[in-house]
């Protein structure tokens, strides 16, 4: 949607990422789904190409780096298995079944600040409107992390608390 410069924002990743898969679902052509950002460089070509002859996994965790920090994230898997996307920010596919991590399998996530409007500019934005209009445990955590990540510490207390009240959980 547009902004009151006329700029378009985008509102809602997953919806996008949704279409996406949609799409490729609607081929017919595909058997597995393979989602990256622009920033994110596949370290492990031949190791990712190997994950399509596994029979069993429907989806498959990925090692994710940035910096010092790694975590895993599905980022392939089998189509029309029902997996959407959830999330305005910070999206994530949604399964019910196993999965299957793979850390030798490596993205390394650039998250460097790149031209147009500033990643923590832009989550705030999703994350503020999403908490507002939908609260739920994981959006808040990222809204209040949002906050810390951009130096609004005082900002960022409140949805802190407010993630706690939830209780265990995401």
């Amino acid at each position: 949607e547009q902004d009151e410069t006329g700029d378009w924002k985008l509102w809602d990743f997953g919806k996008a990422r949704n279409e996406f898969v949609r799409r490729i679902e609607d081929m017919d052509y595909f058997d597995y789904v393979l989602w990256m950002d622009a920033d994110d460089t596949l370290l492990t070509p031949r190791q990712m190409a190997n994950l399509v002859y596994m029979e069993a996994p429907v989806i498959h965790g990925i090692q994710m780096l940035s910096g010092d920090i790694q975590w895993v994230h599905h980022r392939l898997w089998k189509t029309k298995r029902g997996i959407k996307f959830h999330g305005r920010c910070h999206e994530y596919p949604s399964w019910s079944g196993p999965d299957q991590p793979h850390e030798h399998v490596k993205v390394f996530h650039d998250a460097a600040p790149g031209a147009g409007e500033n990643a923590n500019k832009r989550n705030l934005r999703i994350l503020e409107r999403e908490v507002k209009e939908a609260p739920t445990p994981r959006n808040t955590f990222y809204l209040a992390n949002t906050h810390k990540d951009g130096g609004r510490w005082a900002e960022a207390i409140p949805y802190y608390e407010k993630r706690m009240a939830y209780g265990k959980g995401y």
